[in-house]
């Protein structure tokens, strides 16, 4: 069983490369184990990612997320075609068996957000066009710690 992540590239990553910490990112579906390999995830999700066109990411006020409430993030304002891309990839997602690791963080739970890491914070005010969405896979799918970028695809539909 594997665990993967999908996100939207803020900062750059590099594929085969292994984070602890991502670079600057926001996560379009948080944590979900599967038996597919990344090449069947990536067919699966092609066809949505490649048509959406690339993400105007806006962001808001400062706040703190986590069951603790102790994870700093800016929450996006424009918030309506990045949902849609996370329903959209969510659905299709649990159509080929994927489960989340925390339900909780998706479907309707799910709240745009970019969470401050190392490099810095995705400060209220600043606009970000996305053009790529990673997929990234859990070294140890039970620890979800070290994660290797396995693919990028991008964003290319009409706006």
């Amino acid at each position: 069983m594997h665990a993967y992540l999908l996100a939207l590239e803020i900062e750059p990553v590099e594929i085969g490369k292994v984070y602890v910490a991502l670079p600057l990112h926001c996560t379009v579906v948080h944590w979900f184990r599967s038996d597919k390999t990344p090449a069947e995830i990536l067919k699966a999700i092609t066809p949505v990612v490649t048509t959406t066109a690339p993400l105007e990411l806006v962001s808001g006020p400062e706040d703190m997320f986590g069951k603790d409430k102790d994870v700093p993030v800016n929450r996006l304002l424009n918030d309506e075609k990045l949902m849609a891309l996370h329903k959209s990839l969510h659905t299709l997602l649990q159509q080929i068996g994927a489960r989340d690791v925390e339900p909780i963080w998706t479907g309707d739970g799910f709240n745009m957000h970019v969470t401050r890491q190392r490099s810095g914070r995705f400060e209220e005010g600043r606009r970000f066009t996305a053009r790529k969405l990673y997929l990234a896979e859990a070294l140890l799918p039970d620890e979800l710690q070290q994660k290797k970028i396995t693919s990028k695809l991008i964003l290319k539909g009409d706006s």
